[in-house]
């Protein structure tokens, strides 16, 4: 299994020479705080991820969202993390990934178990976890029968 580390270092797949690609300062700034967020929700430190996305500690503290200990996430793993925020129903948790990575209660609710392992990189441990993770805070997966 890769380490989280080397995984957000992995450069992009290159993109076919018909499909030219755009890239400019507020793209770039956005991909960058949404990986920041999602490193911060995990537990990294300002330092590993600034060598990880090759910028300076200084920048990715800038660029982080201001996390509060006392998230709900604090206790969910990698896995867990990123398939709910870019899940099926991830949009029910807003539209960008910071406010979607407040929001997890409500997007974990949203799914119902059969949902949840069809999501790719969940498994029954995972799946077990969220279901757990509900529990702990008073809320529960959709029944299958619930629209």
């Amino acid at each position: 299994m890769q380490s989280t580390v080397v995984m957000f270092a992995r450069k992009p797949p290159p993109c076919l020479a018909s499909q030219p690609v755009r890239r400019n300062r507020r793209s770039l700034l956005e991909r960058l705080r949404d990986d920041i967020t999602i490193m911060r929700t995990i537990g990294f430190n300002h330092a590993t991820i600034g060598k990880t996305l090759r910028i300076t500690e200084e920048d990715a503290r800038a660029l982080s969202p201001k996390i509060n200990t006392s998230l709900p996430a604090a206790r969910l793993t990698r896995h867990a993390i990123r398939a709910l925020v870019k899940g099926r129903h991830a949009r029910i948790g807003g539209g960008t990934i910071p406010i979607r990575a407040k929001n997890l209660l409500k997007i974990a609710s949203a799914y119902s178990w059969r949902e949840l392992l069809e999501e790719p990189g969940i498994g029954v441990a995972t799946a077990m976890e969220i279901q757990l993770w509900l529990e702990e805070r008073g809320a529960r997966l959709r029944s299958p029968i619930e629209p």
